[in-house]
C-alpha cells in the first residue's frame, strides 16, 4: 500500500490562498457581468426609444417638403444607424429594402466571443413604424435592438480587467509565496535540527531565526540540544570512569593472581615434586601416585590461572605498543585456522595515546570481530586495519573485513558486546554486509586529541623487523601462522 504523501505547510497555505483568491475573482466577475447585463438592457432600450423619436422626426421633416413615396425614397439617405439598434426601411411601393448608412467610427473592431455574447445579450425587440398618408401605407421603418456594439465594449473592458486581475492575482501569489517561504524557513531549520539529533549529532544548533514567532521555539530547541549534549558528555565521562575503574580492578585482580597466587602454585609444584622424589627413593609407590596427582591438580590450576589472567587483561597490553599488541593478536587468530589468510595493517599513530581502558576495549573488539569471522563467516581472507578516521573529529577507526557469506542481519551477543564496548568509550560500532557478500565491522572510537602523523605509519604483523608499507588488503601479505 502506497504511503500518502503529505503536503508541506507552505503548499497548504498557498493552495488555500489560491482557492480563496480564485473564489473572490469569480464572485467579482459574476457581479461585474450581472451589472453589465442590466446596463446593456437599459442602454439598448434607451437606444430604441431614441431611434424611434429620431425616425419620427426625420419622416415628419421629409413629408413637409416631399410626397409620401418620395419621403420613403429619401429617408434611407437621410437616416444613419444609431448605436444599439438597427434601422431597416421597407419601400412598399417599389418593393425595396433600404439600410441607412452607419456613422463613421461607429463600428467596434473588437467583437465579443459567442459565449460572452450569449451570456449578456438581452432579448431582441422589434419596433415597426409605418409611413402612411390617409389609408395608404407607403413604407415601414423597422427598429430592431442590436446590442453587439455595447457587448463588444463590455468585452473589451472585461478582458482588460481580467488580464489585470489575473496578473495581480499571480503577482500576489508569488509575493506571498516568497514571504511565506522566508517566514517559514525557521521550520525547515528546526526540522533539520531534529533530524540531526535523530542521527546522533547532538552538537546541532538552530541559531538565530528571522521570524519573531519562531524565536522562542528555536531558543528552546538550542537549550534542549545543549542539555542533551551535556548529558551525553556527562554519560560518556561516567562511562569512561566506569571503564577505567573496571580496568583498574582487573589490573589489581590480575596482579594478585600473578603475584600472590602464582608463587603459591609454584611453591606447591616444587613441594609436590620433592615429595614425589623422596617417595621414589623410599620406594613408596602409593605416595608417588599421590604426589603426581597433586602435580596434575597444580598444573590444572596454573592453566586456569593463566586463562583468567588473559581474560582479565592480555599480558601484552601495557608492555607492548598498541600496534604490536594487536599484531600479536592477529598472529594468534591466524594460528587458529592456517587456511584463512589474515592481513593486518595497523598504524603506530595511536601508540601511547590511548588509556589502558581504551586499549583493552579496542583489543577486545578486534578479538571478537576476528573470532566471529573465523567461526561463522566461512571466509578465506580477513583484513584488519587501524587508522585515523578520514572524516577527522579526533577519532580512530578499526575495521575488520572478511569475504565470507555475509552478515544476515541478526544481532547476537557478540555484536551486542562489541557495540557496548564501543559505546562505553563514546564511540560507535557498525556491521554491514557487502554487495557481493562478506561482512565489514567498523568501530569508531574518539580519542583525547587529534594529533596524528602527516603520513600514517602502518605496520603489518611481520613488519616488526622494520620493513614498513601501507595497508594492502586483500592482496596484502598474511600474518604468518604461529
Amino acid at each position: 500500500m502506497l504511503k500518502r504523501r503529505r503536503l508541506s505547510l507552505l503548499a497548504r497555505l498557498m493552495i488555500a490562498t489560491a482557492l480563496i483568491g480564485a473564489v473572490m475573482l469569480s464572485l467579482s466577475a459574476a457581479v461585474l457581468l450581472s451589472n453589465a447585463k442590466v446596463a446593456i438592457e437599459r442602454e439598448v432600450e434607451d437606444g430604441q426609444h431614441l431611434a424611434r423619436d429620431y425616425v419620427i422626426a426625420a419622416v415628419g421633416s421629409l413629408m413637409r417638403t416631399n410626397a409620401p413615396d418620395e419621403t420613403v425614397t429619401f429617408l434611407p439617405t437621410t437616416l444613419y444607424q444609431p448605436r444599439h439598434v438597427k434601422i431597416t426601411v421597407i419601400d412598399r411601393v417599389n418593393g425595396v429594402t433600404h439600410f441607412p448608412r452607419a456613422l463613421e467610427g461607429g463600428e467596434d473592431e473588437t467583437s465579443a466571443p459567442e459565449w460572452f455574447y450569449r451570456l449578456l445579450a438581452p432579448r431582441r425587440e422589434e419596433l415597426q413604424l409605418p409611413i402612411r398618408m390617409g389609408p395608404d401605407t407607403f413604407g415601414i421603418v423597422i427598429i430592431t435592438t442590436a446590442p453587439e456594439d455595447e457587448i463588444a465594449e463590455v468585452w473589451s473592458d472585461f478582458r482588460m480587467l481580467a488580464l489585470l486581475g489575473a496578473a495581480s492575482y499571480l503577482g500576489t501569489l508569488l509575493i506571498l509565496a516568497l514571504v511565506l517561504r522566508r517566514a517559514l524557513m525557521p521550520l525547515e531549520q528546526i526540522g533539520a535540527g531534529f533530524a540531526a539529533l535523530g542521527e546522533g549529532n547532538y552538537a546541532a544548533r538552530i541559531g538565530p531565526v528571522t521570524t519573531a514567532e519562531f524565536v522562542p521555539l528555536a531558543e528552546r530547541f538550542d537549550k534542549l540540544a545543549g542539555a542533551v549534549e551535556q548529558a551525553l558528555r556527562d554519560k560518556d565521562a561516567l562511562n569512561r570512569r566506569l571503564v577505567e575503574a573496571q580496568d583498574a580492578e582487573r589490573r589489581t585482580i590480575a596482579m594478585d593472581l600473578h603475584d600472590e597466587f602464582g608463587p603459591c602454585l609454584f611453591g606447591l609444584n616444587v613441594e609436590a615434586r620433592g615429595i614425589r622424589s623422596a617417595a621414589e627413593t623410599a620406594g613408596d609407590a602409593a605416595l608417588v601416585t599421590r604426589a603426581e596427582t597433586v602435580l596434575e591438580i597444580v598444573e590444572q590450576i596454573q592453566n586456569t590461572n593463566r586463562q583468567l589472567l588473559a581474560r582479565l587483561r592480555p599480558m601484552e597490553l601495557g608492555k607492548l605498543p598498541l600496534s604490536d599488541a594487536l599484531s600479536d593478536l592477529a598472529e594468534r587468530m591466524q594460528a587458529l585456522d592456517p587456511e584463512v589468510q589474515v592481513s593486518a595493517a595497523l598504524t603506530e599513530a595511536f601508540d601511547g595515546r590511548l588509556t589502558g581502558a581504551e586499549e583493552l576495549q579496542l583489543y577486545r573488539i578486534m578479538q571478537e570481530a576476528t573470532t566471529n569471522a573465523l567461526r561463522h563467516a566461512g571466509a578465506s581472507r580477513i583484513g584488519i586495519t587501524l587508522g585515523p578516521d578520514p572524516k577527522g573529529g579526533g577519532a580512530l577507526l578499526l575495521e575488520v573485513v572478511d569475504d565470507g557469506a555475509g552478515w544476515e542481519g541478526r544481532e547476537g551477543s557478540g555484536i551486542r558486546g562489541m557495540t557496548e564496548r564501543a559505546q562505553s568509550l563514546g564511540g560507535s560500532l557498525r556491521v554491514r554486509r557487502g554487495p557481493e557478500g562478506g561482512t565489514t565491522v567498523t568501530a569508531r572510537l574518539p580519542i583525547a586529541d587529534d594529533e596524528t602523523q602527516g603520513e600514517d605509519d602502518f605496520r603489518t604483523a611481520e613488519d616488526r623487523s622494520g620493513d614498513r608499507r601501507p595497508p594492502d588488503y586483500p592482496s596484502g601479505r598474511p600474518v604468518p601462522a604461529a
